[in-house]
């Protein structure tokens, strides 16, 4: 069990917090708590949102208080929506990789037309680019005819 010393608002809920009084202050204006060993870490952070009795009885209160138990359910919540992402990225690497190589095999099959369709052409095309008159029905005679 851990002792606190606390000062109200008008509403009763945890104004100010000490863990002993200095010969300053007044002991009037403290409220003297016990709080479970268990809890004492929640209520030095979140004393404002415990309502106190002038029984010293603790309430926990405030619509907005937030425990270390709900901190620790929202970053299980979080994690839980990270790996649920992470399973997604990893779902859409998968799918980019798979284009990648129907993209891949499709690019290697054009260029294989490419090459082949390019050697057909060149092939009825002489090396050194003359034509004859055999290969050229229409070229002129020559010789010397009057």
């Amino acid at each position: 069990m851990s002792q606190f010393y606390v000062q109200r608002d008008a509403n009763k809920f945890g104004a100010k917090l000490a863990t002993k009084l200095t010969d300053t202050d007044d002991p009037n204006q403290w409220i003297q708590v016990t709080i479970a060993t268990a809890n004492d870490n929640d209520f030095k952070q979140n004393f404002m949102h415990y309502q106190i009795n002038d029984d010293s009885t603790v309430i926990r209160g405030g619509a907005y208080a937030i425990t270390i138990e709900d901190v620790n359910q929202q970053l299980s919540d979080s994690l839980d929506t990270i790996d649920k992402l992470n399973k997604s990225l990893s779902a859409a690497n998968a799918t980019i990789t798979k284009f990648q190589n129907q993209y891949k095999q499709d690019s290697d099959m054009t260029n294989e037309a490419i090459l082949e369709l390019s050697d057909q052409v060149l092939s009825t095309v002489p090396a050194d680019g003359s034509t004859s008159e055999a290969n050229n029905p229409t070229a002129p005679a020559t010789g010397g005819g009057k």
